[in-house]
């Protein structure tokens, strides 16, 4: 009688175990399977990202538009996809991304901010523009690497769009020195250039020639022939036409 009973009791251990064994089994299968789904949910954008950061921006906006089919509350992607939009110079898809991540957050970080006042300015709406590139400086933070090139998109705002010539180099003076902190060189040729535009244009010609020469020594070979056709011109002396009489091209600053 005793041995039946030791047997039973035995036997009801080893079920236990094995139930036991089974539960814990059965967790770590659940558990894998959700670290599967949550990286798989994951996968668009972070190939998004990548393909943004390579350059393939129709890539990246078919990546974020998959992310955005699956997750239609996640404003990152919608920012990132107007940046890649921006990139590919579609200009009212940019604006409709960034406008809807701001309507979901409208705290959320300058990034949105800066690219919807982009694409403003790109389908000349600037006012429009002047006010996200401000909203924007808000945001930033001190040291954030948006500020050099939010100054120089608020100054080109100034300069081309509403020619307010003293806040334009303003800006592009601010945007220089943010943009040497981060070693941003082409930025910083692409201000002096700017500035020697504006000089040029308000026949201020020493503080021309000297935008133009920090232009060229920081474009190597990629400097603009205009620009060293205005350097060859100002070396020579004052123009003898007022610039708005004057035949060459104004260098082109590329956005």
């Amino acid at each position: 009688m005793t041995n039946n009973t030791d047997e039973a009791q035995r036997a009801r251990r080893r079920n236990l175990l094995l139930a036991f064994a089974g539960l814990v089994v059965l967790a770590v299968l659940v558990a894998v399977v959700l670290v599967v789904l949550n990286l798989s949910s994951g996968a668009p954008m972070a190939d998004a990202n990548t393909a943004f950061n390579e350059g393939n921006y129709e890539e990246a906006v078919d990546l974020y538009t998959q992310e955005l089919d699956a997750n239609a509350d996640n404003r990152e992607a919608y920012v990132n996809r107007g940046m890649a939009y921006l990139e590919l110079d579609q200009n009212g898809n940019a604006r409709a991304d960034f406008q809807q991540a701001i309507e979901m957050d409208p705290e959320a970080g300058p990034r949105a901010y800066y690219g919807l006042g982009t694409a403003q300015r790109r389908l000349d709406q600037a006012d429009a523009a002047l006010e996200n590139y401000n909203r924007a400086l808000e945001l930033a933070e001190d040291d954030s690497p948006l500020l050099a090139d939010i100054y120089w998109r608020r100054g080109r705002v100034y300069h081309l769009n509403l020619e307010d010539f003293d806040a334009a180099i303003a800006d592009y003076r601010q945007a220089i020195d943010e943009a040497r902190g981060e070693d941003d060189d082409a930025l910083v040729a692409n201000t002096y250039l700017g500035l020697g535009n504006i000089y040029y244009e308000q026949e201020q010609y020493d503080e021309a020639l000297d935008a133009y020469r920090q232009y060229a020594g920081l474009a190597g070979e990629q400097v603009a022939g205009a620009a060293l056709e205005r350097i060859e011109e100002l070396e020579a002396g004052p123009p003898e036409t007022t610039p708005e009489a004057t035949p060459e091209a104004t260098p082109e600053v590329t956005d």
